[in-house]
């Protein structure tokens, strides 16, 4: 029995540059690779003529026990990225129309390497009304080239995005992802305009938030609100825009019975007391030394750890360190001790 589908470009095996689909194939010497881009053009008719769409209509209703599906708009390989041949939101269509002619009740969903400059091309409304007993939904947009501030909150004020969100109320577990880099700047979403304040998914056990930004207020009382069930917090990149990230921290584990915390890459937050210091992190990947020593501080309050993996930290995350002008242990251990 099939329970779960990954739709996502074959694995072409090209190298990392944009092919122009319309050049003339005789122009490249190179036979193997001329038969990849006949493959990639190949795979272009069958977007334009919707015949993926066609298809899952027709099959999608034989896989009745089906709960899992994956729609990647770029290859699974660790080593390389590939080009999209797959428009905005054609996958999530496909998948949705599919689900329409079916009585399958799905409850994972994942999005991934979706386009958000064409955020509005994206069927969020269809996927609320084919997947309403969702319990695992995960959205990682890519946003290399991506939108400018006013765009990108032009976009999430929309609407689209809360619609979605607010109407599957059985999420246990969340994922949102918006890496968007514009002209050498990170821009990121406001967790506001994505999630309204105040909604509570009944079950949410699990949420992950990465490249977005908020007030430490705001956070906080998502946070609070479902601490009766929450039980696992990663944050990677995130901002708060003019509050303090150590008093926020502070709060969490005073109010929260996490089983999990997991904090990495840059942290953002903005002094509140006079005597506090600026707070601009960098605490590596999600295994990184800084990264674990946080985790034991909060469950363990013992500060003396973010000392120690400093000291033993690779030599890139101190390049990081020194070049962010990050002194972790005058900030960091002083503002959570």
């Amino acid at each position: 029995m099939v329970r779960e589908l990954i739709y996502e470009p074959g694995s072409l095996d090209f190298p990392n540059w944009e092919f122009d689909l319309d050049s003339d194939v005789s122009s490249m010497g190179d036979t193997t690779y001329r038969s990849l881009i006949d493959s990639i053009r190949e795979t272009k008719g069958c977007v334009e003529s919707k015949l993926d769409i066609m298809l899952f209509k027709e099959v999608l209703r034989k896989f009745t026990g089906l709960k899992q599906i994956t729609v990647r708009n770029e290859c699974s390989d660790g080593l390389r990225r590939f080009t999209k041949v797959f428009p905005s939101g054609h996958q999530l269509q496909a998948i949705t129309e599919g689900l329409e002619h079916s009585t399958i009740k799905i409850t994972d969903l994942k999005g991934l390497n979706l386009d958000l400059s064409q955020l509005h091309h994206i069927p969020l409304h269809r996927i609320a009304a084919t997947c309403g007993e969702l319990k695992s939904l995960s959205l990682h947009f890519d946003g290399n080239d991506g939108p400018s501030r006013a765009d990108l909150d032009e976009r999430i004020r929309s609407g689209a995005m809360r619609t979605l969100l607010t109407s599957l109320t059985e999420l246990e577990y969340l994922s949102l992802d918006f890496p968007i880099f514009s002209r050498w700047h990170i821009v990121r979403g406001d967790l506001r305009g994505i999630i309204p304040p105040g909604f509570r998914w009944k079950n949410l056990r699990d949420v992950r938030l990465s490249f977005l930004e908020s007030e430490r207020t705001e956070l906080f009382e998502f946070f609070k609100l479902h601490r009766s069930t929450l039980r696992t917090v990663h944050m990677h990149n995130f901002s708060l825009r003019t509050t303090s990230c150590t008093k926020l921290l502070r709060q969490m584990r005073e109010t929260l019975t996490l089983q999990d915390l997991c904090i990495s890459q840059r942290l953002f937050g903005k002094p509140e007391d006079p005597e506090e210091e600026g707070q601009n992190f960098y605490l590596g990947d999600e295994n990184s030394e800084l990264a674990s020593a946080l985790t034991t501080w909060y469950f363990e309050n013992s500060p003396d750890t973010l000392t120690t993996a400093l000291e033993r930290c690779d030599t890139y995350t101190y390049t990081i360190l020194e070049f962010y002008g990050n002194s972790l242990v005058a900030n960091l251990t002083s503002l959570l001790g």
